[in-house]
């Protein structure tokens, strides 16, 4: 069940709202994504069919604190996030915060870690978009068995020098 961190119900009783029911509902888990922000004239189309934005994105929660703030109000469903951009915060800042949030929520925590599609959130947190598939394979490591990266020997790291159709992304 989606938390309600994006839109008009991006409240806190918002979020209690879906955090009981979920709990009594008997779902599974809580998730919830992550915008930085949603500017009037993107650089980028909105993926989808018209290239708009939805309204609903002009409010946003951060990601990490919902979660923190479900995790207080709930006991047994798991919590999550669908894209957690993590090139946003220095790695180690990242890895505190998850780690923290993990512990807090008694092992509840799943991360998707993307590298999301708006050149203008990068640019809002002074982090650049260019080359960004390289540096979160370096922020976020991939087990070989499911990376798609090119291997120069089986059980060898890729070199992540940036070269290749890749680093465009």
């Amino acid at each position: 069940m989606a938390l309600p961190t994006f839109g008009p119900d991006a409240q806190p009783e918002g979020i209690l709202r879906v955090c009981r029911s979920a709990e009594e509902m008997g779902y599974d888990s809580l998730w919830t994504g992550d915008r930085v922000l949603a500017p009037l004239v993107p650089g980028a189309p909105y993926p989808s069919a018209d290239g708009e934005m939805p309204r609903a994105y002009e409010n946003h929660m951060d990601p990490l604190v919902a979660l923190t703030f479900a995790a207080s109000h709930t006991s047994r469903v798991q919590l999550g996030t669908s894209t957690l951009n993590g090139l946003w915060q220095p790695p180690i800042m990242l890895a505190r915060s998850l780690t923290t949030l993990d512990l807090l929520s008694q092992g509840r925590l799943t991360v998707g870690i993307g590298l999301g599609w708006m050149p203008d959130e990068y640019t809002a947190v002074s982090v650049p978009s260019r080359l960004r598939r390289v540096r979160v394979l370096g922020t976020v490591p991939i087990p070989p068995a499911i990376s798609r990266r090119p291997r120069e020997e089986e059980g060898q790291e890729a070199s992540g020098t940036g070269e290749g159709p890749e680093a465009a992304e």
